[in-house]
């Protein structure tokens, strides 16, 4: 199997990070076994961050940095949103991109292109979720505010949207799955007042 850990401080709104998101392979049964933990520092992300021969992000920076792990692709890789959010004020460009994390080869190759600073999606999508392929993906935008949530549904590579629509005033998604085809998508929300609920979305329309 395989885990990721990210350690805050605070919850909720006043939730930071301390230190990158790191991903662990895991073996169960009685050879179980761990490996190393691998860090997904800004570096690794090209097209979304931005430095210099020799230049090492500051801490300040990495704890900054979003990694929003989604769903694992049929070749085991962890599908991760990164990028840094649009109140970041630390040299980087304002954009975030779809990337494919190896654990085992400790590598990261984007899918698609990096998203370019947009109104309504500045920041990486939570929660995310792609399909087992790697050529669509989903995500939850402007889920903290007044704003109501936005779904979109895009093609990885090249992206291209396919839709978006408003969620209505619900509290929170929980989750986002697409079916074995990726013809559906389920969403997994919080709607308030003690009720919950799934909505199915067909992905092409």
């Amino acid at each position: 199997i395989l885990t990721h850990n990210r350690s805050t401080t605070g919850s909720g709104t006043d939730t930071e990070f301390d230190g990158p998101m790191q991903v662990v392979i895991e073996t169960l049964g009685e050879n179980a076994r761990a490996s190393e933990p691998f860090d997904l520092l800004p570096p690794l992300f090209a097209g979304v961050t931005e430095y210099g021969a020799g230049e090492e992000p500051s801490d300040f920076e990495i704890d900054a940095f979003h990694t929003v792990p989604g769903n694992l692709l049929d070749d085991g890789r962890l599908v991760v949103a990164a990028g840094f959010p649009p109140s970041s004020d630390y040299g980087q460009p304002k954009r975030w991109g779809l990337f494919a994390v190896d654990a085992e080869r400790r590598t990261v190759e984007p899918l698609g292109e990096p998203r370019a600073n947009e109104e309504e999606l500045e920041s990486p999508p939570v929660p995310l979720s792609a399909t087992s392929d790697g050529q669509v993906f989903a995500g939850i935008f402007d889920r903290v505010g007044e704003d109501p949530a936005k779904l979109m549904v895009a093609q990885t590579d090249p992206a291209r949207e396919r839709f978006r629509v408003e969620l209505g005033d619900i509290v929170d998604v929980h989750q986002l799955s697409f079916s074995a085809d990726g013809t559906l998508l389920a969403v997994g929300a919080n709607l308030g007042e003690g009720e919950y609920g799934v909505t199915m979305f067909d992905t092409n329309t």
